[in-house]
């Protein structure tokens, strides 16, 4: 449920005392390994009366056992020895959240592309068939690897974009994709020129993560929306005036920037909205004197949006 966290109730072996009514407070089940029918049917009956509960897997090649929770509205998949997805057809009514683990072999997304409920989907690893995301009209959230952006451009509801351990390529064409309020890119592989991301109009979040490929960043004057920037072990960034220039920027993370002085935050003094920051530098001194030169409030005072309950992420499937 989104805003709202609870207990985990897991099911190992798929005995009576397992599967008695939840408890309002649990809302989610974990099963770790596969079990018989006979105890996915009971689970069907679990999560038929509560919708609102989440469903986490971490065994099995197959989704045939979706047969039995039809009803089922939120799912996370963690098994490498996961071979098909074509079990999801049993949930395609009524699954709007779904997170999928990495897998050994290369498996076909084709059987996601027909969940024309589905709202956020995080996709871990190399799959085939990614073309097959364009079909999901009603998509709000997106975490994946590698990607082509053309491939995401009928997403016209998308508003949260991730993307980490690949390669994104088209990224000119990020500012016409859906409704963005957040991007997060980290370890990006390869060259990525970063120009379109001040192209976003409705950009509120950016969170940029260990790309040390990434040398500058644009200018972000034209970007009013944008409130929050989180800059994370990006070692080759050492000029903060684009950001500096976001007009309404309120809240600016600096982890691990150690390729950072502290003169490289005077562009940032009297910004006329900034009022939460953390500066890492490198060091204890440097903390010290950039704190002093720019005496705000620590920004994760206040958890980020996007680790709020319910935000499906890649590096943070729990929250799905």
């Amino acid at each position: 449920m989104d805003g709202m966290r609870g207990r985990s109730r897991r099911i190992r072996f798929g005995a009576p005392d397992e599967l008695v009514p939840l408890q309002p407070d649990e809302t989610s089940i974990w099963v770790p390994r596969e079990l018989d029918d006979d105890a996915w049917a009971a689970i069907g009956q679990l999560t038929a009366e509560r919708t609102d509960v989440s469903l986490r897997v971490s065994g099995g090649d197959d989704l045939a056992w979706l047969r039995f929770t039809p009803t089922l509205r939120s799912l996370t998949v963690e098994s490498l020895a996961l071979r098909t997805l074509d079990g999801l057809r049993h949930a395609r009514d009524s699954l709007e959240r779904l997170t999928v683990g990495d897998t050994l072999g290369r498996v076909s997304l084709r059987p996601v592309g027909a969940l024309g409920a589905l709202r956020r989907l995080g996709v871990n690893g190399t799959w085939k068939d990614v073309d097959t995301l364009g079909s999901l009209r009603s998509l709000e959230r997106l975490a994946i690897g590698s990607i082509d952006v053309e491939l995401l451009l009928p997403l016209t509801r998308l508003q949260r974009f991730t993307s980490g351990l690949g390669t994104v390529r088209s990224l000119e064409l990020l500012p016409d994709v859906g409704r963005l309020e957040l991007v997060e890119l980290y370890r990006l592989r390869g060259s990525h020129d970063l120009a379109p991301l001040a192209g976003i109009p409705s950009l509120r979040y950016l969170v940029l993560g260990s790309t040390r490929s990434v040398t500058s960043l644009p200018s972000f004057a034209g970007s009013p929306e944008l409130r929050w920037i989180s800059l994370d072990t990006m070692l080759g960034i050492t000029e903060l005036r684009p950001v500096a220039a976001a007009p309404n920027l309120e809240v600016l993370l600096l982890v691990g920037m150690r390729k950072l002085r502290v003169d490289d935050l005077r562009p940032l003094v009297n910004h006329p909205t900034l009022r939460a920051g953390i500066w890492g530098l490198g060091s204890e001194r440097r903390n010290r004197e950039a704190q002093e030169l720019l005496p705000v409030p620590p920004g994760l005072l206040e958890a980020p949006p996007w680790m709020q309950p319910g935000w499906t992420g890649i590096r943070h499937p729990a929250d799905t």
